[in-house]
């Protein structure tokens, strides 16, 4: 008889992150595979570069995506020193149309994030991402609603953030250690 601790998988805590991640924002109880995570990551950071430029703060906001989505650790060495080329975009577009046609609105809305990490979406990113979604065959009226999702999201979090925590998260914390730390 088998023991269940030896056949049971380990459950990391990225893993659990990656489920409560899906099943928050995405309603999913499944999660994709690391090397679909993986592959959906470089699609993503090759559409934040598609400017010409992928800034720190993308970087950063695309890597912080990929670990709550339970990337693989071996992974992670890679995103932070991956560079996104036109070439390799076009490739996955190519070689892997049915990948790139099942993720496509939800990589739209994510580039609108990743792109907007510095607090700016720049034209040129913007435009980028519509070309993108042509090149994907998403209709423009499509790619307008997705964008006005993501707005009404960022919009949405700020007004939470801003009931919440009236004087900040900072100024909230700030205040609030006092009564942890000098008792």
């Amino acid at each position: 008889m088998a023991n269940d601790l030896t056949t049971a998988k380990t459950v990391t805590l990225r893993d659990r992150v990656g489920d409560w991640i899906f099943k928050h924002f995405w309603h999913s109880d499944m999660r994709p595979s690391p090397i679909l995570v993986r592959e959906y990551t470089k699609v993503l950071m090759n559409v934040a570069a598609a400017d010409g430029v992928l800034a720190d703060a993308e970087r950063k906001w695309i890597l912080g995506n990929f670990l709550a989505k339970g990337g693989a650790d071996e992974d992670v060495e890679f995103f932070e020193k991956y560079t996104p080329s036109k070439q390799e975009i076009e490739e996955t577009l190519n070689v892997r149309p049915t990948f790139v046609q099942e993720i496509s609105r939800a990589i739209l809305f994510e580039s609108f994030q990743a792109a907007s990490a510095d607090d700016e979406l720049h034209k040129d990113e913007r435009n980028a991402i519509f070309r993108l979604a042509q090149i994907m065959n998403i209709p423009e009226a499509e790619v307008n609603e997705i964008e006005e999702l993501f707005k009404a999201e960022v919009a949405h979090r700020k007004r939470v953030v801003d009931l919440m925590f009236p004087k900040g998260i900072k100024g909230t914390c700030d205040v609030s250690i006092h009564e942890f730390v000098n008792k």
